[in-house]
């Protein structure tokens, strides 16, 4: 639920979506190769995918990979952290990436409560198309994504956790999809329509208008298995052939399916059609022995899916 809550920023749950706009049926072409390769997990990927022997000492703490992709942990800190030093990756002090983040964890046996700012690259050498980054730590108990107050860098993003605390530091990692985007299924621009194969099933709503904008619903049901790990976007296609991301307002999620409510700013008259694309999380980036207590030297070191390339 929360992978989903960060790639679409849930607000809602899809309750009531077929009364409140009216969902219809009709055709939508399914264009995706469904003969993609099995995946691991996430947790089995960062332990079998990156053995020791390919991390690699860090100077600077940033982990990159070749297309110019990074990830930097700017700060690490207790929960709350107001008033208090922060310090780096290896356990150094650090400048705080902020002044308060509105969230605060509740303690739990044998959890450590850290709030961690991170700042993302997601520019892609020889791309217009930036990339998408998913990070957490592994062996998390909990992650909150909260709001930040007085945040020195626009870029910094912020999580509060919970994780035990191994002598060995924590792991962060980052999992990135850089490649180019696939179209899945594709619907009208008036919406209303809903078809599926034997693999996936596809939903989408009527269109309507909400504060200038046009909104549309769209569920699917994912019956490929194993399913690789991938991202997905809508994207409106306008009269001219422009293609324009909607922005996610809410979504609910859970193995095997998705459904969610999307918003562009077009008139339903200059959609042409909708488009659904994904395209798979097949790069990542670990940042390992990461220091969990302040002024605790830790020798950092980085690993990535372009060490196990010859």
């Amino acid at each position: 639920m929360m992978k989903w809550k960060k790639i679409f920023a849930a607000v809602w749950l899809f309750i009531g979506i077929t009364g409140a706009t009216g969902i219809g049926i009709g055709t939508v072409r399914l264009l995706a190769d469904q003969t993609s390769p099995p995946s691991q997990p996430a947790a089995q990927q960062a332990s079998a995918s990156a053995p020791e022997a390919a991390a690699k000492l860090s100077s600077d703490l940033v982990g990159r990979l070749a297309n110019g992709v990074s990830i930097e942990i700017v700060g690490i800190n207790e929960n709350p952290s107001t008033g208090k030093q922060w310090w780096a990756a290896d356990g150094k002090p650090a400048s705080a990436p902020y002044t308060r983040i509105r969230t605060t964890a509740s303690p739990e046996w044998e959890y450590l409560c850290r709030e961690t700012a991170v700042k993302i690259n997601r520019l892609v050498s020889r791309s217009s198309e930036p990339a998408t980054v998913a990070w957490y730590w592994l062996n998390c108990n909990a992650t909150m994504s909260s709001n930040l107050e007085g945040a020195v860098d626009p870029s910094v993003d912020a999580e509060v956790i919970r994780l035990p605390d191994a002598p060995a530091g924590g792991i962060l990692r980052a999992d990135v999809a850089a490649g180019r985007w696939k179209t899945i299924c594709t619907a009208p621009g008036n919406g209303q329509i809903s078809r599926g194969s034997d693999q996936m099933s596809f939903l989408f709503s009527r269109t309507f208008v909400l504060e200038g904008q046009t909104h549309i619903v769209m569920a699917f049901i994912d019956g490929r298995t194993p399913r690789p790990r991938e991202v997905m976007r809508l994207v409106a296609i306008d009269r001219a052939g422009h293609q324009i991301p909607a922005d996610g307002w809410s979504s609910v999620g859970g193995s095997g399916g998705l459904a969610a409510e999307y918003a562009v700013r077009l008139p339903v008259a200059s959609i042409k059609q909708w488009e659904m694309q994904s395209r798979p999380l097949n790069q990542w980036i670990e940042i390992r022995n990461v220091s969990l207590h302040r002024g605790q030297p830790s020798s950092v070191k980085i690993a990535t899916s372009d060490d196990k390339r010859p």
